[in-house]
């Protein structure tokens, strides 16, 4: 699977565990086939090796 890095905080939510990671990578382990708003939204492994959402547009690929 991919590496993404956190590009920015979200939009949607003050709380949201990687508003504190911006800058940081993660090893993508879902690409969950969404359509809409949230149609390129993954998920991660976080810090604490738990599955963490990224929203789509608040992350880059670094590799594949």
């Amino acid at each position: 699977m991919a590496t993404i890095q956190i590009i920015k905080k979200s939009d949607d939510n003050n709380e949201c565990w990687y508003n504190e990671c911006v800058g940081q990578n993660f090893k993508v382990i879902e690409e969950p086939k969404f359509t809409g708003a949230h149609k390129n939204s993954i998920i991660v492994q976080t810090p604490s090796n738990h599955d963490g959402w990224v929203w789509s547009g608040d992350y880059k690929v670094v590799n594949d």
